[in-house]
């Protein structure tokens, strides 16, 4: 089982992009406000996680981009959650 030290709920635009500065966490995002961009931490430690979470169902019409400064995502620079009530880690 994973520790969780923090969740984060992005429930208002003015918060994207979010800039997320720690590891094994939860951000749990409200799409049905809009599209969202999440940025991972830019010095991540080994071994530590991040869940993005949609957590209204609505990541089909209002996508989160996950946005890595530090490393490719899968060869990307950035990763697109667009499945409705989606849940994506990084580690």
């Amino acid at each position: 089982m994973i520790n969780r030290n923090y969740y984060i709920l992005l429930n208002t635009l003015t918060l994207s992009p979010y800039q997320c500065v720690r590891e094994n966490g939860e951000i749990i995002v409200n799409t049905s406000l809009g599209a969202f961009t999440v940025i991972l931490p830019n010095t991540p430690i080994l071994g530590t996680t991040v869940l993005v979470i949609d957590a209204t169902g609505n990541a089909s019409t209002n996508p989160v981009t996950i946005q890595s400064n530090y490393a490719m995502i899968n060869g990307n620079p950035t990763y697109t959650l667009d499945v409705d009530y989606g849940i994506v880690r990084f580690i």
